[in-house]
């Protein structure tokens, strides 16, 4: 019976062991690598993409009720420019010819003055002046004074320097380095930093309806993407025509920019803060014969085992999405599983570092690549130049050698010339 009993005891042992041996040694292996990722905690936002454009709410027009040269222009239209910057410098011209002209002006005038004194005192005493000639004297002094008070009052509106009086942007330049302005049109037209906005290409109204005022953006530049700043959404214009509207925004954010600069304008609509989320890919949807929608992912544990899990995903940006149930923060997954995989199948991790130093390592040669490709290069054109030197020095000393051959033969002839007419006139 003791026999039997000690039987009884070591089955079961024999059972779990052929178990553990399966499990270690029969269990299916793929021999291929797959990047490993964690879920992690993060914020998820909707966006709406679109181009957008710098442009002016309202503006302030700079005039001269007078005309100028202008010297220099220091900006140019779409440019932003601070408080007190100096924008265009006019010539000195015109206030030299003013204060030529009102110097003479006086100078005639006080001449026109003491001989209409001399006159009236003449007048006064003899009586026998003309007193259509005193007239006309006085009418003259007065057309006088009143040119001098025209120009007296022009040479108030000469200005040298023109310069900002708010910080804003230049929206319109009516004048030219070298011209003149013209005083029917505002020479500067500015807008405020406080008046300009952000309006976006037209989007469609599908898209236009998930976006209320108020909605916050990012902007970059479309050639500095990576520096971004705020914005926020104030005002929707569906006038684009059907089926489309702009979104215009406004930004404090508005130094180092300029007028109809081209902007990458993320507009958010919907946000989730701090919560458990992985990469989109690594997703796996499946659907039953009734329509039935299920999520999956892959975990992996610490000795390379997978299982296949069914997760409840919440909201997504196409690039990560949230994870409702399912999925604990930290929990190691597939970064792209495919139909090879299968649960309980042990695969291979991909080593993140190694490909890192493998792919500075390729980089690392296709610089030393081009590198010497470049010295070669120059080394071929220094080459060239050289030959080319030479050959233009060969022409050169080719041509020069000819002249001097050709030269002595000229003079030759010409003495020999000389020499047989000298003969001829002696004889």
């Amino acid at each position: 019976m003791k026999r039997n009993d000690n039987y009884m005891w070591i089955l079961p042992s024999i059972l779990i062991l052929l178990f553990l041996f399966s499990v270690k040694f029969c269990t299916r292996r793929i021999n291929e690598e797959y990047t490993v990722v964690k879920a992690e905690r993060q914020d998820i936002s909707l966006f709406v993409s679109a181009r957008g454009e710098i442009e002016a709410r309202d503006v302030m027009p700079i005039g001269l009720d007078i005309e100028l040269g202008v010297d220099e222009i220091y900006f140019k239209e779409g440019d932003y420019v601070k408080q007190g910057d100096l924008i265009i410098r006019f010539s000195e011209y015109q206030e030299e010819q003013y204060k030529k002209e009102i110097d003479e002006i006086k100078e005639t005038l006080a001449a026109k003055s003491s001989k209409l004194r001399f006159e009236e005192e003449k007048y006064q005493l003899s009586g026998d002046n003309n007193i259509e000639e005193l007239q006309k004297l006085r009418g003259k002094i007065q057309s006088l004074q009143n040119s001098l008070t025209a120009r007296q009052s022009k040479r108030k509106l000469i200005v040298r320097d023109i310069t900002s009086p708010v910080s804003g942007y230049i929206i319109k330049i009516n004048a030219v380095k070298g011209g003149t302005n013209d005083p029917a049109k505002p020479v500067l037209i500015l807008a405020k930093k406080t008046d300009i906005k952000i309006v976006t290409e037209p989007v469609t109204k599908e898209k236009a309806r998930l976006i209320q005022t108020g909605n916050s953006a990012l902007i970059s530049s479309v050639n500095d993407p990576e520096k971004e700043f705020e914005a926020t959404v104030y005002k929707i214009d569906d006038s684009q025509g059907a089926g489309f509207a702009a979104v215009e925004l406004l930004t404090k954010n508005v130094e180092n920019r300029y007028l109809h600069e081209i902007l990458n304008v993320k507009i958010f609509y919907q946000k989730r803060e701090n919560v458990v989320a992985v990469p989109s890919s690594a997703l796996i949807k499946t659907e039953d014969k009734d329509k039935n929608v299920k999520y999956y992912v892959y975990t992996i544990d610490k000795e390379n085992r997978i299982k296949k899990r069914a997760v409840d995903p919440g909201l997504s940006n196409g690039e990560v999405t949230e994870i409702k149930n399912g999925l604990e923060e930290n929990e190691e997954i597939i970064l792209t599983p495919d139909k090879k995989l299968e649960n309980n199948t042990i695969v291979r991790r991909k080593d993140i570092e190694r490909e890192k130093r493998e792919r500075e390592e390729r980089l690392k040669k296709i610089k030393e690549k081009n590198s010497e490709y470049n010295e070669e290069i120059e080394k071929n054109n220094r080459e060239i130049l050289k030959l080319e030197k030479e050959s233009g020095a060969k022409k050169k000393d080719t041509k020069k050698a000819e002249e001097e051959i050709i030269q002595p033969q000229q003079k030759a002839m010409t003495l020999e010339e000389m020499e047989e007419e000298d003969r001829q006139n002696r004889e």
